[in-house]
């Protein structure tokens, strides 16, 4: 993917629905055609305690003025790890980058997408309710797949095999502090298919980005 001290909030995943209550059901566009397999997605989902004076000070201080024109998405170069119980690495993604889908005085949305390993990453300041609320999402191959590429396949592998107690760490070095959350899984990947359940306002926000 190109593009706080720990805490251990009550974690929003025990479907897609509550994913959306949270502001984390946003998704790459994608329209139905007759005949074509509706495209599927699995998702692991997790909250925690936002580190809040962190992640303020990383949005009022890491772009000086003028560092970019003002239509510039800002960009958000992070450290992402899921791991077992034993701290075994399931998944990993070094220099992952998220580009800003949403800013306001409540909250910030970051979310970037890896054309190579179908992944997408949404990430969460929740400043009203002083949570981070954190979703990956994999596009699940066709039935018929035959263009699958190992780090694809790999991807979906290792979000199948999260279980409950499984931890999502994401951190962010700056020269205004660093950011650092760990998420424990309350439970395991969810399959979802656009137009089939609810879904949240940062739907048209989080599209694909690769770059």
């Amino acid at each position: 993917m190109n593009d706080a001290q720990n805490g251990g909030g009550k974690a929003q995943n025990d479907a897609p629905g509550s994913a959306a209550q949270a502001g984390l059901a946003a998704h790459p566009r994608s329209e139905a055609r007759p005949g074509v397999q509706a495209q599927r997605w699995l998702i692991v989902s997790a909250s925690a305690v936002l580190s809040s004076v962190a992640a303020q000070n990383y949005v009022c201080y890491s772009r000086p003025p003028g560092a970019a024109a003002t239509e510039d998405a800002a960009t958000l170069t992070l450290d992402l790890t899921v791991e077992d119980a034993r701290h075994k690495t399931r998944l990993q993604r070094n220099a992952a980058r998220l580009k800003n889908v949403e800013i306001n005085e409540r909250q910030v949305v970051w979310s970037g997408y890896d054309v190579v390993s179908r992944l997408q990453v949404i990430w969460v300041w929740d400043f009203y309710r002083i949570l981070s609320h954190v979703a990956l999402r994999v596009v699940l191959p066709p039935d018929d797949a035959e263009d699958v590429n190992p780090t694809w396949q790999q991807t979906v592998e290792a979000l199948r095999a999260v279980e409950p107690g499984d931890v999502v760490r994401v951190s962010v070095r700056s020269s205004c502090g660093d950011i650092l959350q760990t998420h424990t899984v309350q439970a395991p990947a969810v399959e979802w298919v656009p137009g089939r359940g609810r879904s949240g306002s940062h739907e048209d926000k989080a599209e694909d980005n690769d770059g």
